[in-house]
């Protein structure tokens, strides 16, 4: 089981020897049943030991700082799509290695007042500065009654961990917002993973952009004059290389970044141009508006057929099937995903979502509908493939 371990820290007094580290399993653990705080006898005020003297001393002025760690699950690697990548090539930096003990950032104690951590959970993950932070409440640090808390800046290269453990929360939840994290942060985390599955670029150096160049990126990469380009990405990532590292990015997509990558690629076809596939910069090829609809088309079914390919794999849980009775995860992702197909990845009429569903569905079967006339084989394949997906996908009831 994966744990985060804080490890408290004071610096030596002049002439006093110097206290040993305190680390114990003890803190913020995350496991099948989700995001807890564990190891509660940690702040228990009769305890005793440089853990509670280390707390005692940032009360009265003396600075604390709380190294957290966290091992992760040895199937980690398997669901993190860059550092899979990077691994095989061996190509990913000593932090970024997954085997053991890893730091994922630094706590201050910050005594202000109230942190905006869950009065009923006594932590979340949140924005301070533009920069992602994981909030403890006082009651957890100092003990009950006690004000502030512990604000953790988590560190940019462990953000694609936290996206993981978002997923799962949201597989758990039938992909509604879970508690331990506030809503500017899980926007933020819609757009990092959108920003991260279109251009392919490390999370760790779009989450050093903070959250102003994380939506900078976002809203760059949602205009619809990147709808072919990026469809043409998504149909040859197989043929560059990076196709499991895209399939995987798409299969771990909240409803919202989901939602905005369908509106794109069902934007009005433009001519454009790209990359060849060829070795080599410069080799760029031009595409018309009728060749754009193809790829947009094909992109829309490899996407779905991805998610599709993630339930039997258990990206959505252990539950391999498709229902209109009980739908399992993989239908909510989708059906909320539909719900939401603006640029902005938010629903239109939020008290009407069955609505919104029946409205951008039959925009969705509508522009799968539409025939270029090229002959593409592909393309004919992929509306076929399409409406077989969005059969066992697509459920209203999931909608709400």
């Amino acid at each position: 089981m994966p744990w985060l371990n804080c490890s408290p820290t004071l610096p030596p007094l002049p002439g006093t020897p110097t206290r040993p580290e305190v680390s114990h399993r003890n803190g913020f653990s995350f496991d099948k049943d989700g995001l807890s705080v564990s190891g509660i006898d940690w702040v228990k005020r009769e305890a005793t030991g440089a853990t509670v003297e280390a707390f005692a001393g940032a009360r009265l002025g003396i600075e604390t700082r709380c190294e957290v760690h966290w091992e992760p699950p040895e199937n980690l690697l398997r669901i993190l799509p860059q550092r899979a990548a990077m691994a095989s090539m061996g190509m990913h930096r000593p932090s970024q290695s997954l085997s053991g003990w890893r730091s994922i950032g630094v706590a201050q104690i910050d005594v202000e007042g109230a942190i905006g951590a869950s009065v009923k959970l006594g932590f979340v993950l949140g924005m301070k500065n533009g920069k992602f932070v994981f909030k403890v409440s006082g009651r957890f640090v100092f003990g009950k009654g006690a004000g502030g808390g512990l604000a953790i800046e988590l560190d940019p290269d462990s953000l694609d961990l936290w996206l993981v453990m978002l997923h799962r929360a949201l597989v758990d939840n039938n992909f509604e917002k879970p508690e331990w994290i506030d809503q500017e942060a899980y926007e933020s985390m819609n757009w990092l993973a959108y920003a991260a599955t279109t251009t392919l670029l490390n999370v760790g150096l779009l989450a050093a952009r903070g959250r102003t160049g994380i939506e900078r990126i976002y809203r760059a990469m949602t205009g619809g004059q990147k709808a072919g380009p990026i469809a043409y990405e998504i149909v040859n990532a197989s043929d560059s290389g990076r196709g499991e590292q895209l399939a995987a990015w798409v299969q771990q997509l909240t409803p919202e970044a989901l939602g905005a990558l369908l509106f794109l690629l069902t934007r009005e076809p433009r001519a454009f141009e790209a990359d060849g596939l060829g070795r080599g910069r410069g080799n760029r090829q031009n595409f018309n508006a009728r060749q754009a609809l193809d790829f947009q088309q094909i992109a829309i079914t490899n996407c779905l057929g991805w998610i599709v390919e993630g339930v039997t794999v258990n990206v959505y849980g252990p539950l391999c099937y498709f229902s209109r009775e009980a739908p399992t995860p993989s239908q909510y992702l989708f059906t909320k995903a539909v719900v939401r197909m603006t640029a902005s990845g938010q629903p239109p009429n939020p008290r009407y979502p069955d609505v919104d569903y029946a409205n951008h569905k039959h925009r969705l079967d509508k522009f799968m509908g539409r025939d270029s006339g090229t002959g593409d084989q592909d393309a004919m394949f992929a509306r076929n493939d399409y409406h077989r997906y969005v059969s066992g996908l697509g459920t209203v009831i999931c909608a709400g």
